[in-house]
């Protein structure tokens, strides 16, 4: 046997060993790379519903501070009074739920 014939006898089975690695490796990546994006979708969709409870929490506040704003500055708009810090403080000592 000749070199050359020694080297595609050795050669052939070697290379085909080899691109079946390849393809191997090519499509366990592949897998890999689905499950990180589903992973990702499920990520972004907690993300999602956290910024949503965040906002709308934000909301609430805002509309406690208005009406703490209301009572500390212009109190009720049909009696036309406010309170002052001392009365604001009283409120709070009565029904702590109200501040």
């Amino acid at each position: 046997m000749s070199v050359l014939g020694a080297m595609l006898v050795l050669g052939v089975p070697m290379l085909t060993t080899g691109l079946v690695g390849v393809f191997v490796g090519m499509r366990s990546a592949s897998g890999r790379m689905a499950l990180r994006e589903q992973e990702l979708q499920v990520l972004a969709r907690v993300a999602a519903e956290q910024a949503a409870q965040n906002a709308a929490q934000n909301a609430r506040l805002e509309q406690r501070v208005r009406i703490l704003e209301g009572l500390a500055i212009g109190g009720d708009p049909v009696k036309n009074r406010g309170l002052a810090g001392g009365e604001l403080a009283n409120v709070a000592q009565a029904d702590p739920h109200l501040i």
